[in-house]
């Protein structure tokens, strides 16, 4: 083998070595500069950068109904609220009054300015606008409780064979979800204040997550969780793999290095 292709050859193997298969990027929720900013109970949702894709952060409850039975209500928008420990949600059907609601529908008491399930289900959408798998969330407050649900849009189950999968949320409810393209990733049992937690076990990859308090509606065993109702948090952080990014400066930077070492040992050759 001559020097030229031994060249070509340890440059190529630096190369690949230097790819990854994806790149980790992270987005923090928590009031802050470069972060969301938005007017609590106001808005419906937020847009964060980092160095990876933009994520657009929509909170979501099934506020829309009438009658006894709420897990039967559809999903609308809700107000968003940033916070010190990340953002929660405000829903539609509350009230800033204490005098013409319950506490279970202020905005200012617990656990209304939360992610919750006390009375409705609280979600946070969260667009990527581009495929990621998200691996670990951290949040930044909790009620007495602390369980959650997170689901992925994978364009399966039986909305196939009648090509009515969407990643809509308007309008449905909780338990069309799971028949509506949408997957369970996973129910999270007593998840820790100010930790990174570990989700998604099987690698599964979405441009579309919803995160929220424990929610049974969407189906998957809930064996070891209770049934009172009383998880409320507030998402502080996420971070996920992007599939196909390009190398870190740092790997182009051995890349480089690894090519001038090479020539070297051309010449001497």
């Amino acid at each position: 083998m001559t020097q030229t292709r031994k060249l070509v050859l340890l440059a190529s193997l630096l190369l690949s070595a230097s790819m990854p298969a994806a790149a980790a990027y992270s987005w923090a929720f928590d009031s802050g500069s470069g972060k969301c900013s938005v007017p609590n109970s106001t808005t419906s949702s937020c847009t964060v950068t980092s160095a990876g894709p933009t994520v657009t952060a929509t909170m979501y409850s099934n506020t829309n109904g009438s009658g006894a039975n709420s897990d039967l209500y559809t999903l609308e928008t809700g107000y968003m609220g940033v916070y010190s420990g990340g953002i929660g949600e405000h829903n539609k059907d509350g009230c800033s009054s204490g005098s013409s609601c319950d506490v279970g529908d202020l905005y200012s008491s617990a656990p209304e300015h939360a992610i919750d399930n006390d009375q409705r289900y609280d979600s946070v959408l969260l667009n990527f606008g581009t495929s990621v798998k998200l691996n670990s969330l951290s949040i930044g407050w909790k009620g007495t409780d602390s369980d959650m649900t997170v689901l992925a849009y994978t364009g399966t189950g039986t909305c196939v064979a009648t090509s009515t999968c969407s990643a809509t949320l308007a309008g449905k409810k909780y338990s069309d979800l799971t028949n509506s393209g949408w997957s369970l990733i996973g129910h999270y049992a007593d998840v820790a204040l100010n930790a990174v937690t570990g989700i998604n076990g099987g690698n599964v990859s979405s441009s579309y997550w919803l995160i929220g308090a424990f929610n049974p509606l969407v189906g998957g065993s809930t064996t070891g969780f209770d049934s009172f109702r009383n998880d409320a948090i507030k998402l502080k952080s996420i971070a996920a793999d992007v599939p196909g990014k390009v190398p870190e400066p740092a790997s182009l930077l051995l890349v480089g290095l690894g090519l001038a070492a090479a020539a070297r040992f051309s010449r001497r050759a």
